[in-house]
């Protein structure tokens, strides 16, 4: 599978996706530090993984606030399978 992995140290496309809420007070010296002072919302993003078309539709998405739980390969790859077709 091709895959495109974009960073986001602003949060502007995690806020737009509707994915930012406000970072925990423990991580805001990191999150200045790391981002290099681009966060200056101090959000995190929760994580998540997006299919696209090649026009920019998004075709699946998988979206877990705990992120202690990640999407699983078979199940990625399952959509991946199921949409190939139509990207």
């Amino acid at each position: 599978m091709d895959y495109l992995l974009l960073s986001d140290a602003t949060v502007s496309a995690a806020i737009r996706f509707g994915i930012a809420y406000k970072a925990p007070q423990q991580y805001t010296g990191m999150l200045s530090k790391s981002t290099g002072g681009k966060n200056k919302e101090l959000l995190l993003p929760v994580p998540s993984v997006f299919i696209l078309d090649r026009k920019g539709v998004i075709r699946f998405e998988y979206i877990n606030p705990d992120f202690k739980q990640r999407i699983s390969a078979p199940l990625l790859l399952a959509a991946e399978d199921a949409l190939y077709s139509e990207l």
